[in-house]
């Protein structure tokens, strides 16, 4: 890959022309580009895992509260009964 300029002088009637070669720095733009785009992947795999575990134990925990919320409805009942019975 290369870098051009090219340009007529009138008052010496002669071209010039100035060649660079940017293969290098084409080709690290390439890398750096094939990088963002790897760690955008991971980036939204790495979400994607959090999120599956968040709801997890969100749901554990709602699980586990609506359990203890009965059990001690049914110490408060009976407690509050003084017999024993659960009502």
């Amino acid at each position: 890959v290369t870098w051009q300029a090219i340009f007529y002088v009138e008052t010496e009637a002669v071209i010039i022309g100035i060649f660079a070669d940017i293969s290098k720095e084409h080709e690290q733009q390439e890398k750096l580009a094939l990088m963002k785009g790897e760690t955008l992947t991971k980036a939204q795999e790495v979400i994607d895992k959090q999120m599956r575990v968040a709801q997890e134990i969100a749901g554990l925990l709602g699980e586990t509260t609506a359990e203890t919320k009965v059990l001690l409805t049914k110490l408060i009942k009976m407690i509050k009964n003084g017999d024993g019975s659960i009502q």
